[in-house]
């Protein structure tokens, strides 16, 4: 334990690692002050009971000195020093819990106004300054939450009121990657979770047609998995696009570790736990209720992938589709295989005398654009009663991709201006 140098009364005191060997001196007219651990060997020495953080001082008489008692007394009256035997904090009480809570909105909206703002530069202008601001941004704000977190401890056992309890433990879970509760490591946390973002919002893969070095970003390759119906075509694009990934394993794993040890801090085995943790269960029955819901649904997923595997079989031959093993990813028609709209109508349709919605070609021939179909949702939830989106929303949403930059361009809705 450090302490730093300082002043104490008339004497100098000199900065020490606390402990056994090493103490901290307070040296003045003659007089030697130690601080020490309590130890039954010392029990000889002259032992003044002035306590701090949780050792005690010892006085020792120098050789060459002759001071008075009384002295000695003011001096150790001078020592303005308390620890060992103190009284405990008073409890915490609920007006108290009610209190904290109240201060810890305040605090967490005035921080989301800075860290949205950075966030949204980040993403909407990737550059390195702007990923020096988010990163910092991050930083500020996985400090508070780090904070605020130990603060609110002092209410463990406090019977509070019900949305006072609540908070504290949304607080606990509230952040999706917790810093450990050291500087440096939330630094170096907020620095590779801006980096991966913006690398991954930049990203493209290269390959060489007709002798040019020709580049293909997240929509260019969303717009081939959704539209070819080419093997080989769609094996580049998918393969292509993972190539984007390597550059942030190292700090992907990385990530890993730095945020399983805020999780630990926090009193999770690990970030997996915390993440289960968020759903008014605890962890272990989340994984029963996910095994039994996944139990009730999985024999339909069985039939649905057998009649995929089946036409993609046709389409592509059997020998690309091979029966006993798992779907080629890449033929779904999505960047992420995780959804099969894409190539419904023309391979996945079961009856081909029904008419199928394809909402697209319509939305092209009624020539919609980005603003038509964002203020066609907006109605959506306005006939339900909910107000209309606020005039800045028009003014600072980025609802195209631009020209001139590298921005994330997958959809995301940010709150702003946190009311």
């Amino acid at each position: 334990m450090a302490v730093a140098d300082r002043m104490i009364g008339a004497g100098e005191v000199s900065a020490g690692c606390i402990g056994e060997n090493r103490g901290l001196e307070v040296r003045q007219d003659g007089l030697q002050f130690t601080l020490s651990s309590p130890n039954p060997a010392q029990m000889d020495q002259t032992t003044v009971n002035k306590p701090m953080l949780g050792f005690c001082i010892t006085r020792k008489a120098s050789p060459a000195a002759t001071v008075s008692f009384a002295v000695a007394t003011a001096l150790s009256l001078a020592l303005t020093i308390t620890g060992c035997g103190a009284k405990p904090p008073p409890a915490a009480t609920s007006a108290e819990g009610t209190v904290f809570v109240a201060q810890l909105n305040n605090e967490l909206r005035e921080m989301s106004l800075e860290s949205a703002a950075a966030q949204w530069i980040a993403a909407t202008y990737i550059t390195q300054d702007s990923q020096l601001i988010s990163a910092r941004a991050q930083e500020r704000s996985l400090e508070l939450f780090s904070r605020k977190l130990a603060e609110s401890r002092r209410f463990d056992g406090v019977q509070l009121a019900p949305t006072d309890a609540r908070a504290l433990q949304l607080l606990r879970q509230g952040e999706s990657a917790p810093a450990p509760d050291d500087a440096a490591k939330r630094a170096e946390l907020a620095q590779i979770m801006t980096r991966m973002e913006a690398t991954y919002g930049a990203g493209k893969y290269c390959q060489t047609s007709n002798g040019k070095e020709v580049c293909h970003n997240i929509d260019d390759v969303t717009a081939t998995m959704a539209s070819s119906r080419n093997y080989d075509e769609l094996l580049a694009a998918w393969n292509g696009w993972h190539t984007i990934s390597r550059p942030m394993r190292a700090d992907y794993a990385r990530f890993v570790e730095l945020a399983n040890e805020g999780a630990r801090e926090i009193g999770y085995e690990d970030l997996g736990q915390l993440w289960r943790d968020g759903y008014d269960m605890t962890p272990e029955a989340f994984n029963t209720e996910v095994e039994r819901l996944w139990d009730q649904v999985k024999p339909l997923y069985d039939s649905m992938h057998c009649f995929a595997r089946t036409r993609l079989a046709r389409k592509y031959g059997e020998d690309k589709v091979p029966a006993g093993k798992p779907i080629p990813a890449h033929l779904f028609g999505n960047i992420w295989a995780q959804q099969w709209n894409n190539i419904y109508a023309d391979i996945l349709k079961p009856f081909p005398n029904v008419p199928a919605a394809d909402i697209t070609t319509e939305l092209v021939r009624q020539k919609y654009d980005a603003v038509r179909m964002t203020k066609q949702a907006e109605s959506f939830y306005t006939s339900l009663g909910m107000p209309a989106l606020p005039e800045s929303f028009w003014e600072r949403s980025m609802l195209v991709r631009p020209r001139d930059r590298d921005v994330v361009c997958h959809a995301s809705a940010w709150q702003m201006d946190a009311s």
